[in-house]
This record gives C-alpha cells, structure tokens and sequence, in this order.
C-alpha cells in the first residue's frame, strides 16, 4: 500500500508463539523488568498517584543504544505482519510491553498520539481481557503548535465528550491494531484484578 492506513486490524499468522510467550510470563518463567511510570494527571486531580508498567523493547530516546533481549521475537511478528499485508513503513522509532491494571473512577487513560511525526502506532495483544483500544475522530496536527494530550479529568467524558470513538478493538490474543499515529487514541480500564499486557511499536511512514 502506498497511501497511509487510517485503521487495521489482523492476527498474528503464529498464534501459538504469542499463547506460548504469554503463559510463561503468567507463570512466571521468564522475567521482565518494569518500570513504574507514573500518570501524572491523574495525581494531580486525585491526590494519588497511578502508574502503568513498561519494559523498553527499543527505546524512544536514540541516544540509548541497550536493546530488550524480547525485541527480535516482537520485532518477527510485526514486520511479517506489515509485510503480510503489504503496509510500508520506514523503520521502528520505538517499541514496548505495557502492563495497566483497573484505576478506580477512570474510564480510560488520557487520549493521547505518540509522537509527532507520520508514524503507525501498532498494537500486539498478548492475553484477552477487558481494556479496549478505542481511537477518536480528532486528530493532531504535527506542526509543532499542538500538544498530543486530552487530559481525562479536564472533560465530562460521560455526559459532554470532547470526541466520538470512531475505531474500538477489543483485546483478543494474537490479534494487531494498526492505526495512523495522528489519531487521538487510549486504552480503557481493565477489571479489578485484571491486568493487560500489549506489545506497542511506533513505525515511521
């Protein structure tokens, strides 16, 4: 495809490896370093802090050259499935394991893009839970004039939503969303006791 793809969704062609990859993360036979990052909104309007996890498979800073040894398994399974179905990309600008768990009071994180240029973001999930992706109809203009965010508690999201859904994809194992990186997007909350794991790349165009 030579145009940019608003909106994907599609399996991984080896569902197995993903299955098997997960059950060893569920029981605990291979190790994956967190890092706690916090929601900084969230603290503010709360009082209490909130985080999500995240392991660096590529990090977004390019002065940091140290790789996740889980990056050439991910790096597989998202190339062939670009390749699959024939959408070009440039190259991987960064790429990570994100593990959320429910938030109280929230009906999702804060609607966000992940950077500023044209890029894909693409989405790996790894078990099959409650946590939907939604994508909105506003987009961000890259021209450096505009910031990336809508910061949840600033909206009535349940009577007054400053944006309509347009796109949702509900958590199935195996399955990849790609969606333009300009397109406002947030995951919802999981269940109590629930946690989410996905596997995110940013691919340039």
């Amino acid at each position: 495809m030579d145009e940019s793809v608003e909106y994907f969704e599609g399996m991984t062609k080896d569902l197995t490896k993903v299955q098997r990859f997960y059950r060893k993360f569920k029981n605990q036979r291979i190790r994956i370093p967190w890092e706690a990052i916090p929601q900084v909104q969230f603290a503010q309007h709360h009082g209490r802090h909130s985080y999500f996890f995240c392991h660096e498979l590529l990090p977004r800073n390019t002065e940091v050259n140290e790789v996740s040894e889980y990056m050439p398994f991910f790096h597989g399974i998202v190339d062939e499935f670009m390749h699959d179905n024939k959408i070009k990309y440039d190259k991987i600008t960064r790429s990570c394991l994100n593990l959320t768990y429910h938030i109280p009071e929230r009906k999702w994180c804060d609607p966000h893009v992940d950077n500023y240029f044209n890029h894909y973001s693409v989405i790996l999930y790894l078990n099959k839970v409650a946590g939907n992706t939604v994508v909105f109809d506003k987009t961000v203009p890259f021209d450096g004039k505009h910031e990336g965010i809508y910061y949840y508690d600033d909206y009535d999201w349940d009577n007054n939503p400053p944006m309509n859904i347009k796109y949702e994809a509900t958590p199935e194992v195996g399955k990849i969303v790609l969606f333009r990186g300009d397109q406002l997007h947030a995951y919802k909350s999981t269940d109590p006791g629930d946690l989410r794991l996905v596997c995110v790349y940013n691919l340039s165009y």
